[in-house]
């Protein structure tokens, strides 16, 4: 595997001073930068408790006692590592190429690669979401040197057909640990109504979750010539038109798509974030991490 296909040496050494943390509290072993609903004997004070039969006296809060004449204990917010799952939409119509003959799915891989190397270099753990026997699962790998097993998995995953990203996600919300961070790039062109009721099983898990919508500034903007042939990259149909008669109505129905989006995202309480694929790849990440 030849990393530098997915991964800019220069932009991680210019990123890895960025620290991602999760806006949700997340689960997991070991101690790191991200909050935690676990409560130990951690650094960080959360709130005082009413003291109970067996508890340790060494968390006892002896100037609350002094004030109210009651016994509190303080709790403490651990800090843990994130557990961090990238879902990468293989639908065919991740094969769009925006002008830079670049595609969603390729902008996609190097996107989650960057993403992943920063998790990695804080001590966080990432999986790739892959098919395996009809359900979508995804396996943990924690440490720089494993790298290479991230870039493997993402090499592997191909654009063709239709995806059901609904279904996807409910597999992975099945599948994974509960309170986790689940980053899904896609360009989420699929029914809205669906996905939101397969978003709301996701945070139902308590997993932190994240949308990355990677859309072309072609798609944008509509400026195609006069006659145009467009063919589904998911059934292969071409259907040939005028692209100035459609450009309006085409324009209006993307946008209220695109709205009705957010919206769902805003609801759910799930980051959205609509990344260019023409845009330069190091501004994109700290337009995601700043």
């Amino acid at each position: 595997m030849n990393a530098t296909k997915y991964i800019d040496s220069e932009v991680i050494e210019n990123l890895k001073a960025l620290m991602l943390e999760a806006r949700f509290p997340v689960a997991g072993a070991f101690t790191g930068v991200h909050r935690s609903f676990l409560k130990g004997t951690a650094m960080e004070f959360a709130e005082l408790r009413n003291y109970l039969p067996g508890d340790d006296l060494r968390r006892m809060d002896w100037k609350a006692y002094a004030r109210s004449d009651k016994f509190f204990l303080k709790e403490y917010e651990s800090e843990t590592n994130a557990r961090a799952y990238f879902l990468l939409d293989t639908s065919g119509s991740m094969q769009f190429q925006g002008r830079d003959k670049v595609s969603r799915l390729f902008f996609g891989k190097r996107l989650i690669a960057h993403l992943a190397m920063l998790f990695l270099t804080q001590g966080d753990s990432v999986g790739i979401a892959q098919e395996l026997n009809g359900e979508v699962v995804a396996q943990r790998v924690r440490g720089e040197s494993n790298l290479h097993r991230v870039l493997t998995t993402l090499e592997e995953q191909k654009a063709a057909g239709k995806e059901d990203l609904p279904t996807q996600l409910h597999q992975i919300s099945r599948n994974l640990p509960r309170r986790s961070m689940v980053i899904i790039v896609s360009d989420f062109l699929t029914p809205l109504s669906e996905l939101e009721d397969a978003l709301q099983h996701l945070r139902h898990h308590a997993h932190e979750v994240t949308f990355l919508q990677v859309l072309s500034e072609r798609e944008l903007t509509f400026d195609e010539s006069l006659s145009a042939a467009f063919r589904d990259l998911e059934s292969d149909e071409v259907l040939e038109t005028n692209a100035q008669a459609i450009q309006k109505l085409y324009l209006e129905n993307l946008q209220k798509h695109l709205a009705e989006l957010k919206a769902i995202c805003e609801r759910n309480q799930t980051r959205y974030h609509r990344v260019i694929s023409e845009e330069a790849l190091e501004q994109t990440l700290l337009n995601l991490i700043a």
